[in-house]
């Protein structure tokens, strides 16, 4: 054979052997490794893992909950240990109905006896009303949805070659060969991601616990500890029996000369000690004999606010003594706990809030210095993290205040599409309207907006008799359970979560299968 018809077999079979490889490091060796990372941390590494090894108790009740991070803070599923239900998560934090849509095939692959899909309006991609300098009305831009679709994380991530096909008119030349780069190789859809398992795993075994997103370690009463692992001054924790008569672990001190004083149940000093540096130190003590219960009580001599660890922390300020390591005073390395939500003493101090305290801490959080640039020829804002709710936040106020029609666009469309999937695989599919922080909800929800939405979703229930529309926007007790516009505290997700769970008991739920 001739080097000239050699040469096409060499590169086909060097790509097919690349595709084989490909496949068998990124979609089967990279779902194997172990998953240690916590709550909210590496979203999309975690959404492709938990959903790939999506299995369900057969002996119970299978329920999918899918979503947006709306659908992530509200249900606990461990809420719902011991009782005749297995709730799974199918969710990513910004999940919207053309996600959804495209996700549709593989949970009907699940074979749940339900799935529950949590929204509010936001879902719908209200980011793309958008407002030019020349034009004092918002509108619902299709052109600026494709652009942000053609680079957005979930489609270059999962399913590109979906989009492309289903877009292709839509797309230019650079958006298409861009998505169709990303259908070829796993490697180049997760590299972003590829490495954070391994750090994650590397940090809980070999490294200190110093660099992490969550707190994982125990909080008495679930609300002494914050979040990020800060304490407040005063504080105790209960430790794993596994510590022999040795402590040892690292704690970060934000001010010099900080004594820390650690005692019994009865008081008694077990542990005094002065830290003239700070950063990250070590705490290391002899633990006495026979002590019982394994449970220490620390008094911080310093506080610093919670403003000057955070200079982007707005709303009310906080005083922290010191942070703890992620895993302080526990031995153990928990694995798939991606989608399970730990209490924090954040959600306590919010939850505790009277309702002008609450008022003024939350507008102060989510919206002050919104809107200010630090280059607005650049349009870089004082505070990026916030411009996607603050956006929200003034299209809500446009809808209440227009008497213009907002026609409903392509997002519905694509929910009606998902709807009818289900209505035709015989799922039940039941759409639940979620609780809104009642400040966000006053804007919009007399307005002609708000009224056609939920009539839309209604005739849904109409139209495809296994799908179900529960309205749920005012069903959370009281504000205070709200972090923010739509994602609630822990306790507001656990009140929720049995709102849920009545719900799933009403007779007849799940129909008949054919």
């Amino acid at each position: 054979m001739s080097l000239k018809k050699k040469i096409p077999i060499y590169i086909l079979s060097s790509l097919v052997l690349l595709k084989l490889l490909d496949y068998f490091f990124f979609s089967f060796l990279f779902l194997k490794f172990p998953n240690e990372m916590e709550w909210d941390t590496s979203p999309w590494y975690n959404f492709l893992h938990s959903t790939k090894n999506l299995s369900f108790d057969s002996s119970k009740k299978k329920i999918i909950i899918t979503g947006s991070s709306v659908a992530q803070y509200s249900f606990l599923p461990n809420e719902l240990i011991e009782k005749e239900i297995d709730a799974k998560f199918y969710s990513h934090v910004a999940m919207s109905p053309t996600d959804l849509y495209y996700y549709s095939d593989e949970i009907i692959s699940k074979k749940s006896d339900a799935v529950f899909y949590l929204i509010n309006a936001g879902d719908f991609q209200l980011d793309h009303f958008i407002k030019k300098d020349s034009e004092t009305e918002y509108k619902f831009s299709e052109e600026d949805r494709i652009r942000a679709y053609a680079k957005r994380h979930p489609v270059k991530f999962f399913y590109p070659l979906e989009f492309v096909l289903d877009e292709f008119s839509t797309l230019t030349k650079k958006e298409i060969l861009f998505l169709l780069t990303k259908s070829f190789l796993f490697v180049n859809r997760y590299r972003s991601f590829a490495f954070d398992p391994i750090d994650s795993y590397l940090e809980h075994h070999y490294r200190s616990g110093r660099s992490y997103h969550n707190y994982l370690g125990p909080n008495a009463n679930g609300n002494e500890i914050y979040r990020k692992g800060w304490t407040p001054k005063n504080f105790s924790i209960p430790c794993d029996e596994s510590f022999d008569y040795l402590f040892e672990e690292t704690i970060f001190i934000p001010k010099q000369n900080t004594e820390i004083l650690i005692s019994d149940y009865d008081g008694e000093i077990i542990h005094k000690e002065n830290f003239s540096k700070s950063g990250w130190n070590k705490l290391k003590f002899k633990i006495p004999p026979d002590f019982e219960p394994m449970i220490f009580y620390f008094q911080i001599s310093n506080t610093v606010s919670s403003k000057e660890i955070d200079g982007k922390a707005y709303g009310k300020s906080f005083e922290y003594g010191v942070r703890l390591s992620q895993n302080f005073c526990k031995t153990e390395r928990q694995k798939n706990i991606s989608y399970s939500r730990n209490e924090s003493r954040d959600d306590f101090e919010i939850e505790n809030m009277n309702d002008e305290e609450y008022k003024k801490d939350y507008f102060a959080r989510m919206y002050e210095d919104g809107n200010l640039f630090l280059d607005k020829e650049k349009k870089l804002f004082k505070r990026p993290e916030i411009q996607r709710l603050y956006h929200l936040h003034k299209v809500k106020k446009f809808f209440s205040e227009t008497k213009t029609e907002i026609k409903l666009w392509s997002e519905f469309e694509k929910l009606e599409q998902t709807a009818k999937k289900f209505h035709e695989k015989n799922i039940p599919l039941f759409i639940f309207n979620n609780p809104e922080n009642p400040l966000e909800l006053e804007l919009y929800s007399n307005s002609n907006f708000y009224k056609t939405y939920l009539e839309f979703l209604n005739n849904l229930s109409l139209k495809y008799p296994n799908v179900k529309f529960l309205d749920f926007k005012d069903k959370v007790s009281k504000k205070q359970f709200f972090i923010d516009s739509h994602h609630l505290t822990f306790n507001g997700a656990k009140e929720y979560t049995n709102l849920i769970y009545k719900t799933i008991l009403q007779p007849n739920l799940f129909g008949e299968k054919k």
